[in-house]
């Protein structure tokens, strides 16, 4: 039988602004999280057993490639590369969402509820502005435990999802310090 459940939680979208230049705050993020192109190591289809060898060896794979932020990048869509062909009439802006986590934080509350993988690893679009409206760039991302959390009312899960927001918030305002 089919069984179906529906959570609403309150998801904030943070949206901040930085007098930086697109350029300049994904060459910061690049900074912390790493280059697309520089991605290599162990990956997941690497783990072939499951044994105390196996954790520890993908446990320094993964520590090697952690940047000063506590984050390594996974993956990003460049939507500026593509979206001016259904837009013409809009200015052509960059626009990069860019998926980035870490395991290992990613554990501490995946330990608690299997569905915090849903929202792990987080995420942060980039949005380049224009001249008219400012300029610089916006930061916009989703608040991680609202996410992670929502209705299950599992403190632990809370906590460790708190522990994510902040780590998250740290690299946020570092990415638009001047």
């Amino acid at each position: 039988m089919l069984s179906t459940r529906v959570e609403n939680p309150i998801v904030p979208r943070h949206i901040i602004h930085t007098r930086n230049d697109f350029n300049t705050t994904m060459e910061k993020l690049y900074s912390s999280i790493g280059r697309p192109e520089g991605r290599s190591g162990q990956t997941l289809k690497d783990i072939t057993t499951f044994d105390k060898a196996s954790k520890e060896a993908y446990t320094a794979d993964v520590e090697k490639k952690i940047g000063p932020h506590g984050f390594i990048l996974f993956e990003e869509f460049d939507h500026g590369c593509w979206y001016p062909i259904y837009l013409p009439s809009r200015p052509k802006l960059q626009l990069k969402r860019v998926i980035f986590g870490n395991p290992l934080i990613a554990i501490t509350m995946i330990q608690h509820d299997l569905t915090a993988g849903l929202s792990v690893p987080i995420q942060i679009l980039v949005q380049e502005r224009s001249v008219e409206s400012g300029g610089g760039c916006d930061l916009v991302y989703f608040l991680p435990s609202a996410l992670i959390s929502g209705e299950r009312g599992n403190p632990d899960l809370e906590k460790a999802a708190r522990v994510l927001d902040e780590k998250l918030a740290t690299l946020v305002q570092w990415l638009v310090s001047v």
